[in-house]
């Protein structure tokens, strides 16, 4: 996509761009779980990694949930953006499953070594903590940056008895799109949305490029990093206020 169409695209990434994309996406398709992928007919496998912001990914959730859409949602245990284990942020996770989504795993491979047997003993453990955290049981992960990873690769349909949402095998069997970085990164998502030809769509976002405003990419992520100074200060004199003590 060149800089000029990139621009134009910005438009589409708004919370009401979302609504408008959903709504086509639920004319036209059925929505499926990884662990149906074998269904005939248009189907449309609807994934969301939340690589920095939960509170958006809620938003995203409640707009779904709205339309009666299910879809599934990826926790990053070692985002630099946000903590699953903060009380508010899993309160953030458990509210996005009680409206009836799905809650996985988004694991950064990077941070192991290369070892299968390593790679798999922390995709248990992290499965294990997120579990934990928002008391539902975890069957699927996500790859975080794929193309970053060396040594043994999680290409498997399965690992550690988790279903592998990343699997070139499952994905090669769709349409895919993606919008990383802010951006579609290969066609517009909602141009396969609307493409008659395609049976199979496998649609992946990002909840953080979606907003209430059109907002150029960086900017986007300026909101995740000025949301996330601003609640851990307010929690920070919260917390000196109830406890009666100067705040300098």
């Amino acid at each position: 996509m060149n800089g000029m169409d990139a621009d134009l695209a910005i438009e589409d990434f708004t919370e009401v761009g979302y609504a408008h994309l959903l709504n086509a996406a639920m004319a036209r398709f059925r929505f499926i779980r990884f662990d149906d992928v074998a269904d005939q007919g248009r189907v449309a496998i609807w994934r969301h990694d939340i690589d920095m912001s939960p509170h958006r990914a809620l938003k995203m959730a409640e707009i779904e949930a709205a339309s009666g859409v299910s879809a599934d949602y990826f926790v990053m245990l070692g985002s630099r953006f946000y903590n699953p284990c903060e009380p508010s942020v899993t309160a953030l996770i458990k509210k996005i499953s009680s409206l009836g989504h799905r809650i996985g795993l988004h694991f950064d491979a990077s941070v192991y070594s290369g070892n299968m047997a390593v790679l798999e003993a922390g995709l248990i453990n992290e499965k294990n903590l997120l579990s934990g955290l928002i008391g539902r049981p975890i069957d699927c992960f996500s790859l975080h940056n794929p193309t970053a990873q060396s040594g043994a690769a999680l290409s498997n349909r399965r690992h550690a008895n988790l279903i592998n949402a990343s699997a070139p095998m499952l994905v090669q069997g769709f349409r895919y799109c993606s919008d990383s970085n802010g951006v579609w990164r290969h066609e517009r998502l909602m141009d396969l949305v609307n493409d008659p030809s395609i049976e199979r769509l496998y649609a992946l976002t990002h909840p953080e490029w979606w907003t209430a405003e059109p907002l150029r990419p960086r900017q986007r992520v300026q909101l995740c990093i000025d949301g996330r100074s601003r609640r851990v200060g307010s929690e920070y004199d919260g917390d000196v206020a109830q406890f009666g003590r100067p705040n300098y």
